[in-house]
């Protein structure tokens, strides 16, 4: 019997569907009024805290992490996924982006 470890299972799944992911995503935020708003709005809370670093965990080609620099946050991009994590520096070079493992 074999067995799979749930979080390298999930992994290699946005591995294989990263490319298609990103096409599908990459302008996602352009038809949608609302989550810009949420994002701007959350962006003006972190800004008057002082601070104004935040982490997009799961970030995946990172189309959200750019809107919240473009916004003015620190913003980063954290997700499991390498091939994601590749189409996101690809995208975005400016931006931090790094992968993460998780422990077991």
């Amino acid at each position: 019997m074999v067995e799979h470890d749930p979080l390298s299972v999930t992994r290699d799944a946005y591995d294989a569907a990263a490319p298609t992911y990103a096409e599908l995503f990459r302008d996602a935020l352009r038809d949608r009024p609302l989550d810009r708003a949420i994002l701007s709005a959350f962006a003006q809370v972190v800004s008057a805290s002082g601070d104004g670093q935040v982490a997009d965990l799961g970030c995946g080609p990172g189309h959200i992490t750019a809107y919240l620099d473009e916004l003015g946050l620190a913003a980063f991009g954290v997700d499991a996924s390498p091939a994601m994590i590749e189409l996101a520096r690809q995208a975005y070079p400016a931006l931090r982006s790094t992968w993460a493992r998780w422990p077991r």
